[in-house]
């Protein structure tokens, strides 16, 4: 069993014991499926698609035992803003003895 812990004193524990799936985004999802299913023992549980919400766009998930695999393929996958482009809030903050990052006041609840 994995424990993920914050470091935020008084905190609550978050205790994960079991993971529902993992997904990956694969380039070439015929092959990854084929992979999976024929030289690993996968099967084929469902494949789906997103239709007009994501042109071009495949799932599946495979699963081995307990194990289950959703597999992403097809389109392009959107690109990962530059730290230069991103909110001025999460930009790194370059300043000299400054943290690596800007903190983001919280607001009290």
């Amino acid at each position: 069993m994995s424990t993920f812990s914050t470091t935020t004193p008084g905190a609550r524990r978050l205790s994960i014991t079991r993971a529902d799936h993992v997904a990956i985004r694969v380039p070439d999802y015929d092959e990854t499926i084929r992979f999976y299913t024929s030289k690993l023992g996968f099967q084929l549980e469902a494949e789906w698609t997103l239709g007009d919400a994501a042109p071009g766009v495949r799932l599946a998930y495979v699963r081995l035992g307990a194990f289950m695999i959703e597999v992403i393929g097809g389109a392009e996958p959107a690109r990962v803003p530059s730290v230069s482009s991103a909110s001025p809030a999460v930009r790194p903050d370059h300043r000299p003895g400054a943290a690596s990052a800007r903190t983001i006041p919280r607001t009290p609840r």
